[in-house]
């Protein structure tokens, strides 16, 4: 019982870490909504060259510079490099939000769903590792049974337990019989006192 709920509590706090990692996305989507115009003149100030792109440590600290978690920042920049080319189009054009920046905000929109899909996937296998576990601890209980039951020389298998049954019914058979005996031994007492009164 102690091992299984320590396998409990462990699980229990994987998830509950897993789901902290988490806690900052719908906030910062909304502080991004509302400061898009800011963030994006940041990254352009940021692309001298002039391309549309800038470098993912580079995205990764302009947004930390407006007072976000770096190890965040990072996870989200590196979100949004669609095809791990190390840069980030941050110029990329708008297809949902006709606004100023709006491309940078659809971008950010599909960085952080990707985080989320991460999360879920770590909470899935959370979940897997815990069932996993509880099948070894139940393996291992019964084992533990069956060496138990084998040290007093009682079988485990279906075999076994037949033959167990088969001789409890011996067992039960020659009490009776023996009750039987000794009825019959009283009756033949009480007739030999009887004869001996006539």
């Amino acid at each position: 019982v102690r091992m299984q709920q320590n396998i409990d509590d462990d699980f229990s706090r994987k998830r509950d870490a897993s789901i902290m990692t988490i806690q900052w996305v719908t906030p910062f989507r909304e502080w991004l909504q509302d400061n898009i115009a800011r963030v994006f003149d940041g990254l352009r100030r940021a692309d001298i060259a002039g391309s549309g792109t800038v470098s993912v440590e580079e995205a990764a600290k302009i947004f930390q510079a407006y007072g976000h978690d770096r190890e965040q920042m990072e996870l989200l920049s590196f979100a949004m490099d669609l095809d791990d080319s190390g840069s980030i189009f941050y110029c990329k054009p708008s297809v949902v939000y006709q606004r100023y920046g709006g491309g940078l905000l659809e971008l950010a929109d599909n960085a952080l769903e990707r985080v989320l899909t991460g999360q879920r996937q770590e909470l899935a296998d959370i979940d897997a590792d815990h069932i996993k576990e509880k099948a070894v601890l139940k393996n291992l209980v019964a084992m533990r049974a069956g060496s138990a039951f084998s040290a007093f020389g009682i079988g485990t298998s279906a075999n076994d337990l037949k033959q167990n049954e088969d001789l409890g019914d011996e067992i039960d058979g020659f009490d009776q019989d023996k009750e039987d005996g000794d009825a019959s031994n009283d009756d033949d007492d009480d007739d030999d006192v009887d004869n001996g009164d006539d």
